[in-house]
């Protein structure tokens, strides 16, 4: 189970947990518990994919507390790995178990709206009990209707869990290091047809438990504004702009950065049959070090949601964006040297040296329900990354399939198979990760919900 990566992925993934909440708070709250701030005035319709799409039928009904809807859930999820360290050098297979407990809740309030999701989860595995590891996570997101141009949003979640292997700074150790991450995000919402005006300040920070991974702990706050302009109802054209500060808790003269972004784009929204966002720019990363070269690069983000179907969805989405990492070397580190030998920058005698992951994904994925009760995804994600100290480039290759089946409405039940492959340019450097590998994970997974 690999619910978020610490950078540079968004408080809460697509798929998982929140995407389960999303589905049936959908049908209670109207999409109100979607993170993103809803346009002010009347409630307006949401697309939503297969999965997520209101089945009267087979979805919860909730527990009603108050003016709430308390959702709880519980899975037991049984899993086989055959590479569960991510690593072709030390392949290791192990059948993995994990439990999760869940409880999602939605304001029922005619103005404003107020939502909440808990989760713990638990990881064993069968034959390395070295691996097994405790999740624990909140989040809530808050809307105040000042009037009905205009209104307030503040999102907040906290999460522990262990480092996913086989993303881009796992390393290349058989430790998970536990670490937490925090977020908070504030919006300011202003509508003056044909022109919207959003508005919003943000903070993430990651802080990691043990002391010998304390240099990966770091804060960022983002500064974020997005005009757009209404063509018609189902077009507009956006201008943002952001600003954001990384602030790492070792080594900050040579490694804070600020970022500085701007995307030109376009939104279309076609209630319930499609939703799409374009937006591409350029952004520019400056070190606190003046001896750093500053880096100017392209920039994108678009999605789709489109139901082109009405028991089929298909899922677009690809990203390019630039961070700071987090390895150099200091007086913490045990060694100078990268796995292939070379130096590691930052350290004694050592010129500074940029140090950013420039990180490229792309995932198109098509949902279909066979049956009122039978429901099918498949997706293909690719990524690279790109570490621009030594020239290590890593390409990540991964295919996903899923069968759900809707057995009643309190029960469901899903079959999962992921094939993930990492292939390098630098095989041996090990520096960030633990280099090329291919894995297989095949699962199933019964859930239980009132």
């Amino acid at each position: 189970m690999r619910l978020f990566q610490p950078w540079p992925s968004r408080f809460w993934p697509r798929n998982g947990f929140r995407g389960a909440a999303l589905s049936l708070l959908a049908a209670a709250a109207s999409g109100s518990a979607s993170a993103q701030v809803p346009a002010p005035g009347p409630a307006q319709p949401v697309v939503l994919p297969v999965y997520q799409i209101p089945r009267p039928f087979y979805d919860p009904v909730g527990l009603n507390l108050g003016s709430f809807l308390l959702f709880p859930t519980a899975s037991e999820q049984l899993g086989s790995d055959d590479n569960i360290f991510a690593s072709d050098r030390r392949r290791a297979s192990d059948i993995v178990n994990t439990t999760n407990e869940a409880l999602s809740m939605a304001s029922q309030w005619m103005r404003h709206s107020l939502t909440a999701h808990f989760l713990a989860g638990q990881e064993l595995y069968a034959r390395h009990s070295s691996n097994n590891a405790n999740i624990w996570s909140a989040d809530f997101s808050g809307r105040a209707d000042i009037t009905t141009d205009a209104l307030f949003q503040l999102d907040g979640g906290f999460i522990q869990q262990p480092l996913p292997r086989g993303t881009p700074e796992a390393g290349d150790t058989s430790r998970r290091p536990l670490f937490n991450t925090t977020a908070l995000t504030a919006a300011y919402v202003q509508r003056d047809m044909p022109l919207s005006d959003r508005l919003e300040f943000s903070l993430r920070d990651v802080a990691y438990i043990s002391d010998s991974d304390a240099s990966r702990s770091g804060t960022r706050f983002t500064y974020r504004d997005r005009v757009s302009y209404d063509l018609s109802p189902a077009v507009s054209l956006f201008v943002e702009g952001a600003f954001a500060q990384q602030h790492w808790l070792r080594r900050a003269d040579l490694r804070n950065f600020d970022l500085l972004t701007g995307l030109l784009g376009a939104d279309v929204d076609l209630p319930s049959t499609a939703h799409g966002e374009v937006g591409i720019g350029v952004l520019r990363q400056s070190f606190r070090d003046s001896d750093l070269e500053t880096l100017v690069a392209p920039t994108a983000h678009e999605e789709l949601i489109w139901n082109v179907l009405p028991l089929t969805s298909i899922l677009a989405t690809v990203d390019r964006t630039i961070i700071g990492t987090e390895t150099f070397c200091d007086s913490a580190a045990s060694t100078c040297r990268s796995g292939s030998g070379s130096l590691l920058p930052g350290g004694p005698g050592l010129p500074p040296k940029r140090n950013s992951l420039q990180v490229t994904t792309a995932e198109l994925g098509v949902q279909h329900e066979f049956f009122h009760d039978i429901l099918g995804e498949a997706s293909f994600r690719y990524e690279r990354d790109h570490f621009d100290f030594n020239g290590l480039t890593d390409r990540l290759y991964a295919l996903r399939a899923n069968v759900r089946y809707l057995i009643n409405r309190n029960l469901e039940a899903d079959l999962d198979y992921t094939y993930r492959q990492r292939t390098a340019n630098m095989s041996d450097d090990h520096t960030f990760n633990s280099g090329p590998y291919k894995e297989n994970v095949v699962s199933i997974m019964l859930k239980a919900g009132l």
